[in-house]
């Protein structure tokens, strides 16, 4: 997977103290592997995305799930129009633009939910998109 440089984020979005302001919108281009992201997470964080919690499951192993996000694209970018946090939360509003590692542009928005730790870890990481913008179009034959 390769990263677009889009914005000028290089890794996850910083915490900022509770009640700051967040800029209007910043971009985020993930690195080409999930190591950068690890130490962000509790060792027991629950993990979810829609196509996991559609199985009833999630994960705990914060590498194997971002490894199996980034596997997915060639190319992917985020721009986050929302940031908000509270002292043991934090909710995310995204957009991200990118192609599918089959070459197939695609283009998403969703919501990320993030509970915290005393310490400012993820102990619980959930997002929420519409799961359809990785569908193959129907095949239109021309009959």
């Amino acid at each position: 997977m390769r990263a677009s440089t889009s914005g000028t984020a290089s890794s996850w979005p910083t915490t900022r103290p509770p009640g700051s302001s967040p800029p209007p919108s910043s971009s985020w281009s993930p690195p080409a592997t999930p190591t950068p992201l690890l130490g962000l997470f509790a060792d027991d964080a629950e993990l979810l995305r829609p196509e996991v919690a559609a199985r009833g499951s999630s994960t705990s192993d914060p590498a194997a799930y971002w490894q199996a996000y980034l596997d997915q694209f060639d190319e992917i970018s985020t721009d986050f129009d929302t940031v908000r946090e509270a002292p043991r939360a934090a909710w995310l509003e995204w957009h991200s633009t990118g192609r599918l590692s089959t070459g197939r542009d695609v283009s998403y928005s969703g919501v990320s939910l993030l509970d915290l730790d005393d310490d400012g870890r993820v102990t619980r990481f959930a997002t929420y998109y519409d799961t359809a913008a990785f569908l193959e179009p129907a095949d239109r034959g021309d009959s």
